[in-house]
């Protein structure tokens, strides 16, 4: 029995890896690239979100697509690609650059709330993108703690000041802090942007309804069916289709 499920798993095994490489990436990247070049946006978008459906932890896939969604003049679109870019990358220069190019041609955008200073920092320190550099840094941080209380058991005397011991331990729990929180924004991406052009949005207060300008950045705030309530960059919160918008 035991070896008939080995049999088994090295068939899935193998199947997966088979069915991996019958898929020509290499060959869609040569096509996408080329209708690029000849200014066939629409036909590179379609070979650059085929290999998007297998390869969505690429920043320069996503960076493509917001060029190609950009000479296209889908802006929201264009911005929803950078945004997932920076997500993977978030020092990816040429991709903020290009965003910010994009966002200046949204038709009445709407001006942004300034937030307080350690929100914007604690934000900046949470990026999905770091998870795994908070992960690695927690774990040196919690190696060198246990040295520290090894080395002071282990030795008649205290060498290694109980101040040091306990600074390393507000430290760890610092940065497993920011670990837990930047894998959870990993895990749900609380960001969207719309992609209709003139979105319908209802205000939850008053009920009145207006128009968002393509390119906006939403925050999701609460899922119902096919409406989603989200907060504009100008602070108001109301009602929203979800087929407005495309989670980043």
């Amino acid at each position: 029995m035991k070896q008939i499920v080995v049999i088994l798993i090295t068939l899935l095994i193998g199947g997966k890896s088979i069915a991996n490489e019958a898929i020509p990436y290499n060959q869609w990247w040569s096509q996408a690239n080329r209708f690029y070049q000849k200014k066939s946006f629409d036909s590179a978008v379609v070979y650059y979100e085929k290999i998007a459906r297998y390869q969505p932890s690429n920043e320069v896939l996503y960076y493509n697509l917001g060029n190609a969604y950009y000479r296209l003049n889908k802006i929201g679109y264009a911005i929803l690609n950078y945004n997932k870019a920076l997500r993977l990358k978030p020092d990816y220069n040429q991709a903020s650059d290009n965003l910010a190019l994009a966002q200046n041609r949204i038709k009445g955008r709407l001006p942004e709330l300034q937030e307080v200073f350690f929100i914007s920092w604690w934000n900046q320190l949470t990026v999905p993108a770091y998870a795994s550099s908070w992960a690695i840094l927690s774990l040196v941080v919690f190696l060198l703690l246990l040295g520290v209380i090894f080395w002071n058991k282990h030795k008649r005397q205290v060498v290694i000041h109980q101040g040091i011991l306990y600074a390393l331990v507000v430290v760890f729990l610092c940065v497993l802090s920011l670990t837990y929180v930047s894998a959870q924004r990993n895990n749900f991406s609380e960001n969207a942007v719309v992609v209709m052009d003139s979105a319908v949005f209802k205000m939850k207060v008053s009920g009145k309804v207006e128009s968002v300008p393509e390119g906006t950045l939403v925050t999701i705030e609460r899922k119902e069916n096919d409406r989603v309530e989200v907060s504009l960059p100008d602070g108001r919160v109301g009602i929203i289709d979800t087929t407005a918008i495309k989670i980043i």
